[in-house]
């Protein structure tokens, strides 16, 4: 399934990048709009992206049923690697938030992908 190679190491990285060290300050209102929580939108919204355009050189049509598949998947697949990071890494932290925006970001990457991606291909 060479078109989904992409999706693939893109979903490697993302793991990675969730079980290097790193600083986790106390929830609040405002970590919803911290700079992080950004990267994590982005790194999801990628992987959504990069999902739906394997899917396209499958030949799988973007109905809801695939369209459901891809974001279920890439939303658990976010909502593991927090509970991952509670488990199995002392210095990494369970965020909600971090979720929030992990869930955000797989809509925002289905939304690039309809209108502009589709659009312009």
């Amino acid at each position: 399934m060479k078109s989904y190679f992409p999706a693939f190491i893109w979903a490697l990285v993302i793991t990675y990048l969730s079980t290097q060290g790193g600083i986790s300050l106390p929830q609040s209102i405002w970590d919803l709009v911290a700079v992080d929580k950004f990267g994590h939108a982005f790194v999801y919204g990628l992987l959504v992206i990069l999902i739906f355009l394997g899917n396209n050189k499958q030949d799988l049509d973007f109905s809801v049923r695939n369209v459901s598949w891809v974001l279920i998947g890439c939303i658990l697949f976010g909502i593991l690697l927090e509970f991952i990071q509670k488990w199995f890494y002392p210095n990494r932290f369970f965020e909600t938030l971090d979720i929030i925006a992990n869930i955000i970001g797989c809509i925002l990457g289905y939304v690039v992908y309809k209108f502009i991606i589709i659009k312009f291909s």
